[in-house]
């Protein structure tokens, strides 16, 4: 997987419709859903439902689980989401780059993404 550089600069435009596994695979691993879309309690085809979030809820993905992403959500709440979701990325600015070192946070799990696949 590439590894997410903190630029602004990106594979992935910011103004067309992306997967939530697309701008995943871009590096990026903080968006906004797009539409309602369900969390669910397990990586697995009929898991259950354990919420409903809400379109332009922030999301941030701790592991790829191969055709779920395992999220964690602005309230900490931690289910996965089909990777098909669509969702709109973040968009990375000067001053959120200035604020902390953006490439650790988005790499800190990354010895963990394999955990599902």
């Amino acid at each position: 997987m590439p590894a997410h550089t903190g630029s602004p600069q990106s594979n992935l435009s910011l103004n067309k419709q992306s997967t939530a596994q697309q701008t995943f695979d871009d590096g990026r691993i903080a968006f906004r859903l797009d539409h309602d879309t369900p969390l669910y309690d397990a990586a697995a085809a009929g898991a259950a439902v354990i919420a409903t979030l809400a379109a332009g809820s922030l999301i941030t993905v701790r592991e790829d689980a191969g055709a779920f992403l395992y999220v964690i959500t602005g309230d900490d709440t931690f289910g996965f989401i089909a990777d098909a979701s669509p969702v709109s990325p973040m968009e990375w600015t000067p001053k959120l780059e200035q604020a902390g070192n953006i490439e650790t946070f988005g790499t800190r799990f990354a010895s963990h993404r394999s955990r599902f696949a």
